[in-house]
Protein backbone atom coordinates (compact mmCIF):
# COMPACT_ATOMS: atom_id res chain seq x y z
CA UNK A 1 0.00 0.00 0.00
CA UNK A 2 1.62 3.43 -0.78
CA UNK A 3 2.41 5.47 2.25
CA UNK A 4 0.18 8.54 2.07
CA UNK A 5 2.92 11.25 2.09
CA UNK A 6 4.39 9.63 -0.90
CA UNK A 7 0.89 9.66 -3.05
CA UNK A 8 1.21 13.62 -1.64
CA UNK A 9 4.70 13.72 -3.27
CA UNK A 10 3.71 12.52 -5.99
CA UNK A 11 -0.02 14.48 -6.92
CA UNK A 12 2.15 17.70 -5.71
CA UNK A 13 4.73 17.16 -8.51
CA UNK A 14 2.26 15.73 -10.92
CA UNK A 15 0.05 18.90 -10.75
CA UNK A 16 3.06 21.06 -11.20
CA UNK A 17 3.96 19.14 -14.23
CA UNK A 18 0.66 19.12 -15.90
CA UNK A 19 0.88 23.29 -15.28
CA UNK A 20 4.84 23.42 -16.60
CA UNK A 21 3.68 22.24 -19.43
CA UNK A 22 0.41 24.31 -20.06
CA UNK A 23 2.85 26.97 -19.71
CA UNK A 24 5.19 25.43 -22.35
CA UNK A 25 2.44 25.06 -24.75
CA UNK A 26 1.57 28.80 -24.44
CA UNK A 27 4.92 29.79 -25.02
CA UNK A 28 5.16 27.44 -27.73
CA UNK A 29 2.00 29.23 -29.93
CA UNK A 30 3.70 33.22 -29.77
CA UNK A 31 6.60 31.34 -31.52
CA UNK A 32 4.20 30.42 -34.51
CA UNK A 33 3.57 34.28 -34.72
CA UNK A 34 5.29 36.87 -37.21
CA UNK A 35 8.04 38.28 -34.40
CA UNK A 36 11.07 40.21 -34.93
CA UNK A 37 14.20 38.54 -34.48
CA UNK A 38 14.80 39.55 -30.40
CA UNK A 39 11.05 38.76 -29.78
CA UNK A 40 11.69 35.22 -31.53
CA UNK A 41 15.34 34.56 -29.55
CA UNK A 42 12.90 35.64 -26.49
CA UNK A 43 10.54 33.39 -26.73
CA UNK A 44 12.90 30.78 -27.73
CA UNK A 45 14.74 31.61 -24.44
CA UNK A 46 11.61 31.28 -22.63
CA UNK A 47 11.19 27.44 -24.14
CA UNK A 48 14.79 26.57 -22.87
CA UNK A 49 14.33 27.92 -19.36
CA UNK A 50 10.63 26.20 -19.47
CA UNK A 51 12.05 22.71 -20.90
CA UNK A 52 14.48 22.90 -18.19
CA UNK A 53 12.20 23.28 -15.18
CA UNK A 54 10.05 20.77 -16.86
CA UNK A 55 12.60 17.77 -17.02
CA UNK A 56 13.70 18.81 -13.13
CA UNK A 57 9.76 17.99 -11.88
CA UNK A 58 10.08 15.03 -14.49
CA UNK A 59 13.28 13.82 -12.51
CA UNK A 60 11.52 14.49 -8.98
CA UNK A 61 8.39 13.02 -10.30
CA UNK A 62 10.02 9.81 -10.81
CA UNK A 63 12.07 9.95 -7.54
CA UNK A 64 8.62 9.98 -5.96
CA UNK A 65 7.21 7.79 -7.72
CA UNK A 66 9.94 4.85 -6.97
CA UNK A 67 9.26 5.96 -3.56
CA UNK A 68 5.70 5.24 -3.78
CA UNK A 69 6.10 1.81 -5.42
CA UNK A 70 4.27 3.31 -8.41
CA UNK A 71 7.58 2.92 -11.02
CA UNK A 72 10.63 0.86 -10.86
CA UNK A 73 14.33 2.73 -10.47
CA UNK A 74 16.46 2.91 -12.90
CA UNK A 75 19.87 2.41 -13.24
CA UNK A 76 22.10 3.86 -10.57
CA UNK A 77 23.80 6.17 -12.35
CA UNK A 78 21.09 7.71 -13.70
CA UNK A 79 20.52 9.43 -10.14
CA UNK A 80 23.29 12.04 -10.64
CA UNK A 81 23.61 15.87 -11.11
CA UNK A 82 21.86 17.05 -14.71
CA UNK A 83 23.24 19.54 -16.34
CA UNK A 84 21.39 22.12 -18.04
CA UNK A 85 22.42 25.11 -20.49
CA UNK A 86 19.54 27.44 -20.86
CA UNK A 87 21.09 29.83 -22.56
CA UNK A 88 24.47 31.07 -23.94
CA UNK A 89 25.20 32.44 -20.20
CA UNK A 90 24.08 30.26 -17.80
CA UNK A 91 24.87 27.06 -17.03
CA UNK A 92 23.10 24.81 -14.06
CA UNK A 93 24.10 21.71 -12.40
CA UNK A 94 20.68 19.77 -10.38
CA UNK A 95 20.98 17.29 -8.14
CA UNK A 96 17.56 15.82 -8.76
CA UNK A 97 15.62 13.68 -5.82
CA UNK A 98 16.79 10.21 -5.25
CA UNK A 99 14.71 7.59 -4.53
CA UNK A 100 15.34 6.04 -0.89
CA UNK A 101 15.79 2.79 -2.33
CA UNK A 102 18.69 4.08 -4.19
CA UNK A 103 19.62 5.73 -1.49
CA UNK A 104 20.50 2.53 0.76
CA UNK A 105 22.00 0.98 -2.12
CA UNK A 106 24.52 3.83 -2.25
CA UNK A 107 24.84 3.79 1.82
CA UNK A 108 25.20 -0.07 1.72
CA UNK A 109 28.71 0.19 -0.83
Amino acid sequence: MIDLNDAEAILRLAKRLVSERKHFDKISARQNHDNTPKRAQKIQADMNWQAMEIDKIELDLHAACVDGGVAAPRDDCRYGPAEYHPSGFHSYRYQPAIPRVIAARREAK
